[in-house]
């Protein structure tokens, strides 16, 4: 009996389907019909297909992220936050401290202290002057070509008759 008072409640609740799906429809068709509140310019050699242009702004970094531009040396400054800075120094072996906080140097179990060398900006400058070496080398090769070419049309054209001219 329950079952039944239940399926009778529930059924006597529910939304009439065909009035509610004719209101969306409704409002839908008029939707379509109001003008467009966003009108696009098309582009005379694009056709019917829609352009769409897109502004990107931000901020442009100007160095490498890795360049160093503090006079403060760096086995004088912590690269780690003051809270990390502070929990490393409690939690590594006094022995290896060094080498852990300050990435740059090293002592070693003798007491002298060992300078690390950033090999970044190292590598750097050398592509760099391969770069320019390599540019330099085809220039060389480039203006060789060109004078052999020269060379060969100023002959063909003292003697036409030549043969390959």
């Amino acid at each position: 009996m329950a079952p039944a008072l239940f399926l009778t409640l529930m059924f006597g609740q529910a939304p009439q389907i065909e009035g509610g799906e004719g209101a969306r429809i409704e409002r839908i068709r008029k939707a379509v019909e109001r003008p467009a509140a966003i009108e696009t310019v098309r582009a005379p050699d694009r056709g019917d297909r829609p352009v769409f242009r897109v502004t990107v702004k931000g901020w442009k970094i100007k160095r490498p992220l890795w360049q160093d531009d503090s006079v403060v040396p760096l086995y004088v400054r912590p690269t780690l936050p003051p809270t990390h800075f502070e929990f490393m120094q409690q939690v590594t072996p006094e022995y290896f401290r060094s080498s852990v906080l300050y990435p740059g140097l090293a002592h070693t179990p003798d007491g002298a202290v060992m300078i690390g060398i950033p090999m970044v900006p190292v590598v750097e400058a050398l592509a760099s002057v391969t770069k320019a070496f390599k540019r330099k080398l085809a220039e060389q090769a480039a203006r060789e070509e060109v004078r052999q070419a020269l060379g060969e049309l100023l002959a063909c054209r003292a003697a036409p008759a030549r043969p390959g001219c």
